[in-house]
């Protein structure tokens, strides 16, 4: 369904009798638009990926399968050789007008096949390079877009701030701050920031089991009746495993670590089952340790999904929350362009 935003939400449709105006129903629906008007940029850039000239001359090109194919032939000797007890392995190498035989001992084969397992690996990242800077900035704009929805909600619900977190209700501000303050609402901008940033520090399990808390519908459960937040518990295990993904190429160059594992197991370890049921498994596929994270078109273009769908969620879940729906329903009459994001 194509997706447009309400450009003059609140202003006076002909076929009003009365108006009202709701800036934060405007502001909250304009946040999935905004996100599918910036990932525009990130479709261009993939787009561009088979638009590019080779950084290679005619003849240069290093070709990924081939140095894939070598790695298995000189592991398959080396663990023919390992089988056999041997200490050494004889290698041929066939070049235009040359032939070399040579006895490599088994020590220098694995370190030959290790190193060049990682230069292959390597190019293969390096070949993916646009599909990796078009996914971080997906992810960039996905985590900028849920601190969005919570500045809204802090500006237009300010009571939400200790709503989740008692302490924040404790907190002082010194003179300095108070007296250098342009206004009150300077001020107010200033203290709604500062929580802003401290959530931008939290995962995205803490961040969307807070906006359960606030919608009060439970955040992940089979447990539970009535419809929880976010109900489709893949979805979550899919931004979960975004999010990770995201950090892999960040931190570890796009290698598979650990902490990948630990945090996807984290959140599937921690849904609660009705007594009897298995436990959920992740519903994708997860590489194997020092691994390279795959990222092509279609894995971007899943992350897409995942990120306007939860997106979507959130802020229609809260303006169930807090806007009428006699209210939604003529504020969305009073902007005759306005179309729903989501079907609910």
């Amino acid at each position: 369904m194509e997706t447009i935003p309400p450009n003059h939400a609140g202003n006076r449709s002909n076929n009003s009798e009365s108006e009202i105006f709701n800036p934060f129903w405007l502001s909250l629906v304009s946040i999935p638009f905004d996100l599918k008007f910036d990932i525009r940029h990130v479709t261009n850039l993939v787009q561009s990926k088979h638009l590019l000239p080779s950084v290679f001359k005619p003849g240069e090109e290093v070709s990924t399968k081939e140095n894939e194919a070598l790695v298995h032939t000189l592991r398959y000797l080396l663990d023919s050789a390992k089988s056999e007890g041997k200490n050494e392995v004889e290698i041929k190498v066939k070049l235009t007008n040359l032939e070399i035989n040579r006895n490599i001992s088994i020590e220098g084969l694995t370190y030959a096949v290790e190193k060049l397992n990682e230069l292959t690996l390597e190019s293969k990242r390096n070949d993916d390079f646009i599909y990796i800077i078009s996914f971080t900035y997906l992810v960039s704009l996905f985590d900028a877009a849920i601190l969005d929805i919570l500045r809204i909600l802090y500006k237009y619900h300010p009571e939400t701030l200790f709503h989740n977190d008692q302490s924040v209700s404790t907190q002082s501000v010194n003179y300095l701050q108070i007296f250098n303050a342009d206004s009150l609402d300077k001020l107010k901008d200033d203290i709604i920031e500062k929580e802003i940033y401290k959530f931008g520090f939290k995962s995205i399990r803490e961040q969307l089991a807070f906006f359960g808390t606030i919608i009060n519908r439970p955040f992940f459960s089979q447990q539970i009746e009535g419809k929880p937040f976010l109900e489709d518990i893949h979805l979550i295990g899919a931004i979960v495993e975004i999010r990770e993904s995201r950090n892999l190429y960040m931190h570890n160059k796009g290698r598979i670590n650990e902490q990948y594992f630990q945090k996807i197991y984290e959140y599937y370890n921690s849904i609660k089952v009705k007594k009897g049921e298995p436990r959920p498994e992740p519903n994708f596929y997860l590489p194997n340790i020092g691994e390279y994270k795959t990222i092509d078109s279609d894995y971007i273009n899943n992350a897409y999904q995942v990120c306007i769908k939860i997106l979507s969620e959130i802020a229609f879940s809260l303006i169930d929350k807090f806007v009428s729906k006699k209210d939604q329903e003529q504020l969305k009459k009073q902007d005759e362009e306005f179309n729903p994001m989501i079907e609910n």
